[in-house]
């Protein structure tokens, strides 16, 4: 009797085993299809957002140029410069997170883009709200910036969000930690060594052990319908882990939140700030160039700040459209833009065909977004030069020179 209630014990605990197993299943099966949802989701306005951004970047540069070297015009198209860029990291940011795939990560001082962010934080926060901040560690770790900075900018975002009657406080600490061998660490995979750890608290409304459980997940918010997409702690969990990190939540209802961040430093000298790196100058030409883009007011900034470099431009606003254009005159044009997304007939497909009538034609492909190309694929399909939207037009522009310049003699 005794063995057959020993028998029914192991079965019952096999079968609650079992159906574990196949929540976890389950439960691994919706994330999956929640991340390819948001997959596509960023595909498909990643296109459209990096021409919107393409036209901001280019209407700057004409305001620069046609202005003059103003110094309070200059500081405002600097910073807008700079707002550009990060919105450009964060479409790249999104891909890559939907993707589950990481980006080529740099050794970063986390101590300036914490710093940074809070700076632009701070005039958005109450100021019935305290914000107190200890940054005491200039440890490097290895990472990309714009993601360290979208983390800081979620949690703190969140945290203000988190206090209800609008007055308390948030903290934000940057310290460097040593783990040593025998020491109880944070998370039992963590090796023992040097850490940077990233603490953003607040005094707010807390959580429940049900709704922790859930504040990592896609699409989960607490808050109002309009007012949250659910998507700011999958991000910043999925940027920890990308940058081997582990994250930590404690908090209890009523009595505030406190996220833990740690990441491993490493000894190695940050890299330069790309913002912060001079421009080097556009060299002009007269060559006559052809630039297709289904985008009215791309191809319209394009025309107009090419021509002010020199050159001669005519516009084309498709493929086919293009095609046409050229296939007229193959001989008149020197070099070819073009965008790869295009309705009737893409830029891969037109590049095929003006190689096919013109061989050596210069030809550089542009893209917002897409799965289908790269570097290397497009070289095999004639094309010489890859630049992913959005445009820096000062890029393209030395992209053109180094094209012409380099053609072989009778191309």
């Amino acid at each position: 009797a005794v063995s057959g209630l020993h028998y029914e014990a192991y079965a019952d605990l096999a079968q609650a085993e079992g159906v574990t197993d196949k929540l976890a299943n389950e439960n691994r099966l919706r994330q999956a299809q929640k991340m390819e949802a948001i997959g596509n989701l960023v595909g498909g306005i990643a296109h459209d957002f990096n021409n919107i951004l393409t036209g901001i970047s280019g209407y700057t540069q004409l305001l620069l140029m046609k202005i003059g070297d103003d110094p309070r015009i200059a500081d405002s198209a600097q910073q807008l410069k700079t707002a550009i860029h990060r919105a450009t990291d964060l479409v790249k940011t999104l891909l890559t997170f939907s993707r589950q795939k990481e980006q080529e990560q740099e050794a970063i001082q986390v101590f300036w883009v914490v710093k940074e962010a809070l700076k632009l934080l701070k005039p958005s926060i109450p100021t019935t709200i305290e914000l107190k901040q200890s940054l005491d560690s200039t440890a490097t770790i290895l990472g990309d910036p714009t993601q360290i900075h979208q983390v800081v900018m979620n949690l703190v975002t969140n945290a203000y969000h988190s206090i209800l009657d609008g007055s308390g406080i948030i903290g934000v600490t940057l310290q460097e930690i040593v783990f040593a061998e025998h020491d109880c660490r944070p998370d039992s995979d963590m090796p023992p060594g040097r850490y940077l750890r990233l603490e953003v608290s607040d005094t707010g409304c807390g959580m429940g052990r049900e709704t922790m459980d859930k504040i990592f997940e896609p699409y989960f918010t607490t808050k109002e319908t309009g007012k949250g997409t659910g998507l700011g702690l999958a991000v910043v969990d999925g940027i920890v882990k990308s940058h081997h990190g582990v994250i930590k939540v404690y908090s209890e209802p009523g009595q505030g939140t406190a996220f833990h961040l740690y990441w491993p430093v490493v000894d190695r000298e940050p890299a330069p700030d790309q913002d912060q790196q001079a421009e080097e100058p556009v060299q002009e030409g007269t060559e006559h160039l052809l630039f297709v883009d289904d985008e009215k007011s791309i191809t319209a900034m394009a025309s107009e700040l090419l021509t002010l470099y020199g050159y001669r431009v005519t516009v084309g606003h498709n493929g086919a459209e293009a095609w046409k254009i050229f296939q007229q005159e193959p001989e008149r044009y020197d070099l070819v833009i073009t965008d790869l997304t295009m309705p009737t007939m893409n830029g891969l497909e037109m590049a095929a065909k003006i190689q096919a009538l013109k061989p050596q034609t210069p030809m550089i492909l542009c893209s917002g977004v897409s799965k289908i190309t790269n570097e290397e694929k497009v070289a095999d399909l004639g094309v010489d030069q890859y630049l992913q939207k959005p445009l820096q037009m000062n890029r393209l522009a030395q992209a053109i020179r180094t094209l012409l310049d380099n053609r072989p003699a009778g191309g």
